[in-house]
């Protein structure tokens, strides 16, 4: 685990570097478009414009990119997804695997919402019950079984799980944790959050929100004083608005419009890994003797049929019984920087054996 003494500041060039999940898929690479200061926001402040409207700055059911990068400037996790797909430590300065099925937590001490009050225990187990309670959430289908919470003193308490889950620190991150009382199992449209900025304003029908510095953040003060966001779905006018200095940062450009960026004065592209599910259906509604009738056949021929550095097709591979740090880069069927109890076994293509298993 990655440990930084406190959460960084947020400047122009860093507000939308992109954090990932921490399930196996496919390894893409977003990117994102940088502007200067010349849009309609003024001087200290910049301006998003997001591919997707932000309905909400809780993640219990809105889970894309740019959306929770906004976020986690308002509400944080115990941990964060950083450089290289690695979890960094948040509003917690101690994440470790102690037994394979409980991981000792300590609460950074200090960390404080924007109202003042300290980020506690119960915040964290209340969370943790939130989330579960949503019907539909995507963040609970990324956990194998959602971890119990044992307090030990007031800032440090056990995970529990009934199996292990060697990469709970990196499934933690998607946890935003808010002050128990007024947590509930659905979106929240308000509250209080232990993140660098505060909202200021907010209509969710239009997806428009401005966030302000929070004047009583527990980490080091944010160099961009305010944070203005907007919804603009069309990529043509997102790229259009960053040529003319009306957006100085947009997110998920495809490589023609990078093309149109690239190399234009003040603007500056970022890219940055992460994970994808991409996930195929076959259709085995097919007549007797095609390939496609035996649904068996079909998955065995589909995992030779493919070179699969960063697709996991047919055979999943299931770590043994994990250790206390043990944890390693994976190798195979998983994407770069994914890690495993265990190295993955090697997955090279064979089309002539699928095709000669599947006659």
């Amino acid at each position: 685990m990655t440990r930084i003494p406190y959460a960084p500041a947020l400047s122009r060039r860093s507000v939308l570097r992109l954090g990932a999940g921490a399930s196996a898929g496919i390894a893409l690479a977003p990117l994102a478009g940088c502007a200067g200061p010349t849009g309609a926001p003024g001087p200290g402040a910049i301006s998003l414009g997001l591919n997707r409207s932000l309905v909400s700055l809780d993640n219990k059911l809105n889970q894309f990119d740019a959306a929770v990068t906004v976020q986690r400037a308002v509400r944080q996790a115990l941990t964060r997804i950083g450089k290289g797909l690695r979890p960094e430590l948040v509003l917690a300065d101690r994440f470790e695997m102690t037994e394979p099925t409980a991981w000792t937590v300590r609460l950074r001490e200090g960390v404080r919402y924007s109202d003042g009050t300290p980020v506690t225990v119960k915040d964290v187990s209340t969370a943790l019950k939130m989330y579960a309670g949503v019907n539909g959430s995507f963040i609970v289908g990324l956990f194998p079984e959602m971890p119990t919470v044992e307090p030990v003193d007031e800032r440090t308490f056990r995970l529990h799980t009934k199996r292990p889950v060697p990469i709970l620190d990196q499934l933690m991150a998607n946890i935003l944790i808010s002050p128990a009382a007024g947590n509930r199992p659905e979106e929240l449209s308000g509250g209080a959050g232990s993140g660098p900025y505060v909202v200021t304003s907010a209509n969710s029908g239009t997806g428009e929100y401005t966030l302000a510095v929070n004047p009583r953040y527990w980490g080091r003060r944010p160099t961009v004083e305010r944070v203005r966001v907007r919804f603009v779905p069309e990529e043509s006018s997102r790229v259009v608005a960053v040529r003319s200095g009306e957006l100085d940062v947009i997110d998920t450009i495809t490589p023609d419009s990078a093309e149109q960026l690239k190399g234009l004065p003040g603007v500056r592209l970022d890219r940055t890994s992460g994970t994808r599910v991409n996930q195929l259906f076959f259709n085995f509604r097919k007549p007797r003797g095609h390939p496609l009738a035996d649904p068996g056949c079909a998955r065995r021929s589909a995992t030779p049929s493919t070179a699969r550095p960063w697709c996991a097709m047919c055979s999943p591979i299931r770590p043994s019984r994990p250790r206390a740090s043990s944890r390693s880069p994976s190798r195979g069927p998983y994407a770069p920087g994914v890690t495993s109890t265990t190295p993955a076994r090697p997955a090279s293509a064979s089309p002539r054996w699928a095709r000669a298993i599947s006659r």
